[in-house]
């Protein structure tokens, strides 16, 4: 808990003769504890939820993930807590393209 993970990335790929635009979200509630956030960067949080990506071309995007504890979790502190996120990448030029990304961690409070 209460660490940023970066090591994570997907690419987006566009197979077309011309621009497409991807709209990016996830199914966190903004009151859960832990904090998701796309970035174009894997060193520094440039934060967006649309991408344009040229034709023929392909774009990687870097998941920023914080977890923290969630509220009276001092009395489960050995138990793990198990994540689950889905991540939705969508296009609005094509129709029906729709895919879903399923993120599953489990986070562990930090030893000794």
């Amino acid at each position: 808990y209460g660490v940023l993970y970066v090591n994570r990335s997907f690419v987006v790929e566009n197979h077309s003769s011309m621009p497409l635009h991807f709209m990016i979200s996830h199914n966190l509630r903004r009151s859960a504890c832990t904090e998701l956030n796309f970035s174009l960067s894997n060193l520094s949080l440039k934060l967006f939820s649309s991408l344009l990506v040229p034709p023929a071309s392909s774009t990687r995007v870097y998941l920023h993930v914080r977890t923290s504890a969630p509220p009276g979790a001092s009395a489960k502190l050995d138990e793990p807590e198990k994540l689950q996120v889905d991540v939705s990448v969508s296009c609005h030029l094509i129709k029906d393209s729709h895919k879903l990304i399923r993120l599953s961690a489990t986070c562990r409070p930090p030893h000794l």
